[in-house]
């Protein structure tokens, strides 16, 4: 009996401190801590705090953040997970970026069907979605004020498919074949 009292007081403190890591972040609804190129699909900001003391410092996996957090717009509106979605992955930071008021950086090569990438400038920080991927690429930004970016984050979600290339080969040669068997028949 002592050792199932032990083990249910041990999970109630270990369900109490889970608890105690969730937090709420409320936008303004401007979005005007940069201005990226390419232009995002949807953003989630202007937001008060720091996104990588909050993930880096964490005991807890950096992406568990945005998975299970409360967001909540501008209009009231209140989801669990960034921009309503709990399936996002981390695909790079730069917790010193050191970035000057305007600016560049490289998305590192990735499979993912929307990325979030979250720039922070001064006390402030706004999540930019891109809906169809972001890969490969390069960012530009500008910021708002004279501080510049100091650091970001880049979080993906869903896995984009394959474009089936060699069926589509396969199709366009029968085709073609069928073609010349067609003006083969015709001149005969």
């Amino acid at each position: 009996m002592k050792i199932l009292k032990a083990v249910g007081l041990a999970l109630a403190m270990s369900c109490g401190a889970f608890a105690a890591h969730s937090a709420t972040w409320t936008e303004d609804g401007t979005c005007s801590v940069t201005a990226t190129t390419p232009d995002a699909s949807d953003c989630f900001g202007l937001v008060s705090g720091n996104i990588q003391s909050q993930t880096s410092n964490s005991p807890r996996n950096p992406a568990f953040l945005w998975n299970t957090d409360t967001f909540v717009e501008a209009g009231g509106a209140t989801y669990t997970g960034l921009l309503g979605y709990q399936d996002w992955d981390e695909i790079q930071r730069d917790g010193d970026f050191g970035g000057g008021p305007t600016g560049m950086f490289d998305i590192v090569a990735n499979s993912y069907e929307s990325v979030v990438v979250l720039l922070k400038s001064s006390r402030e920080w706004s999540a930019y979605l891109f809906d169809g991927g972001l890969s490969d690429i390069t960012i530009s930004y500008a910021t708002d004020n004279d501080r510049g970016l100091s650091n970001y984050l880049v979080l993906g979600r869903g896995e984009m498919s394959e474009v089936p290339l060699p069926a589509a080969g396969f199709l366009l040669l029968g085709g073609l074949g069928a073609l010349g068997l067609m003006r083969r028949r015709k001149t005969a």
